[in-house]
């Protein structure tokens, strides 16, 4: 028969069931029975009981809690209740599995001797499930590695054929330098005499051949050097040289060349791309 206090669990509750977290919560109904006001005090008791208690037992871990104060103020034939949350770690550092039992006692603030004691609850708790191994997450890495070696080999390739590449360019222009590959050659274009500048310097283009310099003050062409039928090498430049006024006599003698011959050019509405470039 109760002293102090009539503690009771709903449906008179023996065994709880933990979830798949190892989590559970229960409330206890507390009663004064002592006829008086009087301060309680709940504490979690772990079963069985030995002296020093059991430091492994999930109340002794801190598994097992009251919820809220533990201390209340009670009038007499008044009720109050406590809630208790249990939550056994499943995953990392999990209880081992078993079966363990705990009971709630409520005392006297004032008299910590005098009090009493719920029925023992007890839980199991069972071995926690192994993770399933994610294999949408795997998958979707192993594919990344995949595409990265890709790219990694495809990087490599592209730099050792540039590599191969640009040693085959060398061994050609070694080649070139030692005579093995012959410059393209072509030919004066004959009938310069007689042609308009303007027309000397676009057959000289289509020859592949530029006008280097203008010799005299006309823009009729009476000769060239070197002369029509000479082979050259091709993008050659050509002297171009035309009848002259009294004004290119000695000593101005009227030689275009460079910055002039491009003015002289663009004067006479010729397209100085066929003029030779400086070297």
């Amino acid at each position: 028969m109760a002293k102090l206090f009539q503690i009771t669990l709903p449906d008179g509750m023996s065994e709880l069931k933990l979830d798949s977290q190892g989590r559970a919560t229960l409330q206890y109904n507390v009663a004064n029975k002592s006829a008086r006001p009087i301060d309680a005090r709940a504490v979690l008791v772990p079963l069985p009981q030995s002296n020093p208690p059991d430091p492994n037992h999930p109340v002794s871990k801190g598994w097992i809690k009251v919820t809220g104060t533990t201390d209340q103020h009670m009038e007499a034939d008044k009720a109050c209740t406590y809630t208790v949350n249990i939550a056994i770690p499943m995953q990392k550092n999990p209880a081992p599995p078993g079966t363990y039992s705990f009971r709630l006692d409520v005392v006297s603030v004032a008299k910590t001797d005098e009090g009493d004691s719920s029925q023992p609850l007890k839980f199991t708790v069972t071995s926690a499930p192994k993770p399933r191994p994610k294999w949408g997450l795997i998958a979707a890495i192993a594919a990344v590695v995949v595409v990265c070696i890709g790219l990694l080999v495809w990087a490599l390739t592209r730099h050792s054929t540039k590599g191969t590449t640009s040693g085959d360019n060398s061994t050609s222009g070694s080649s070139t330098s030692a005579g093995s590959t012959k410059p393209a050659k072509t030919t004066v274009p004959n009938g310069l005499a007689g042609m308009t500048l303007s027309a000397a310097s676009n057959a000289l283009h289509t020859s592949n051949l530029t006008v280097g310099l203008i010799q005299g003050d006309g823009t009729t062409v009476i000769s060239s050097a070197p002369a029509p039928g000479t082979t050259v090498e091709s993008g050659s430049s050509v002297t171009l040289t035309t009848q002259s006024t009294a004004a290119c006599a000695p000593p101005n003698n009227c030689v275009y060349r460079g910055a002039a011959l491009t003015q002289r050019m663009q004067t006479l509405g010729i397209n100085p791309l066929y003029q030779a470039r400086p070297k």
